[in-house]
């Protein structure tokens, strides 16, 4: 299959992402106090733009912040660029989600490639929902979408916990979306990196699948890094 255009997307849906960590030391003045902007560790947001939580577009985020959804922490001496967003409210575009979330200015093509490294964390997710939805008490932490079609996405990398468990998965998905309104003839292939994949549900709305064995507790540090024996580092 072949795709015209792509667009990289990183977000936050329904939990805290802490994304892309710099040592940045660069305080940006705001009102009198000295604020660290995200701009001032994450170099590159004049080809992006920011999508808040509460379904507005507020364009480049460059000297700006938001304390509900957009910020950064200090963590361990690193500055961080924090990504919040509430489990529900307003939603931007055609999607059903809330998201905090960066799209770029310039779509992507795989004639002239790309590529973005980034290290996260996800601090929390969503604790309500239904066990038999796939994708609840996760957080889609970036996706590609392809322009031809019906807008299939060939990389959604997502992270997954389930009430009471300690470890949560990572996995991506490609989804691949139909004809109709309805979409009723979607299908997605699922990888799991650590963990479960997409197609790991629980019987019933309360009932859980076994704690991955292999998964990755909230706040966990090897979003990008190595599993054993080969190295799956999100790069893109």
């Amino acid at each position: 299959m072949k795709f015209k255009y792509i667009t990289l997307v990183i977000f936050a849906a329904c939990c805290v992402l802490v994304a892309c960590k710099e040592s940045g030391k660069n305080a940006m003045k705001n009102g009198g106090s000295d604020t660290m902007y995200p701009s001032a560790v994450i170099p590159f947001f004049e080809h992006w733009n920011l999508i808040l939580g509460d379904g507005s577009n507020v364009g480049k985020a460059i000297d700006l912040e938001n304390k509900d959804y957009f910020y950064t922490e200090n963590s361990g001496g690193e500055n961080w660029v924090v990504f919040k967003t509430p489990n529900a409210g307003n939603t931007h575009g055609t999607s059903n989600n809330t998201r905090t979330e960066l799209a770029p200015l310039k779509k992507w093509s795989p004639m002239t490639g790309g590529k973005l490294s980034a290290t996260c964390k996800v601090m929390n997710v969503a604790t309500t929902g239904d066990a038999r939805v796939a994708a609840t008490y996760s957080a889609v932490i970036g996706q590609i979408h392809s322009a031809d079609g019906h807008e299939n996405e060939p990389f959604k990398l997502f992270y997954k916990k389930f009430p009471g468990h300690t470890k949560g998965s990572v996995f991506w998905n490609y989804e691949i979306n139909t004809a109709g309104d309805d979409n009723s003839g979607r299908w997605d292939y699922s990888y799991p990196v650590w963990g479960y994949d997409f197609s790991v549900v629980g019987k019933t709305k309360d009932s859980y699948p076994p704690e991955p064995k292999d998964g990755i507790a909230l706040g966990g540090d090897k979003l990008c890094g190595r599993r054993e024996g080969r190295n799956d580092a999100f790069n893109i």
